[in-house]
């Protein structure tokens, strides 16, 4: 058999190229580094977010008990004067 030898015209060779850099140009269109990262921050921040408003807050749970037992004493207190009784409290 006999070797054959190709020559690319100019024109040809050109589109070569241009397909060549079109397809290295959709190899390197995936994420940066940096895009990574600032994406993971922003979650980082709404997590960080969420987490704080779930966190029960002492004050507000303390008022909640103070409320609650104002109103027992209250409760407790409407019961002694229409029974005529007094009423005891042990812990």
């Amino acid at each position: 058999m006999d070797a054959v030898s190709v020559s690319l015209s100019p024109a040809l060779s050109h589109r070569a190229r241009g397909t060549e850099c079109r397809f290295a140009d959709q190899m390197n269109s995936g994420f940066t580094l940096i895009e990574m990262l600032v994406v993971l921050v922003v979650i980082g921040i709404i997590v960080a977010m969420i987490g704080v408003n779930l966190a029960p807050d002492p004050r507000q749970s303390l008022d909640t008990e103070a409320r609650r037992l104002a109103l027992l004493l209250e409760q407790a207190r409407d019961e002694a004067m229409s029974s005529g009784s007094s009423i005891a409290f042990s812990a």
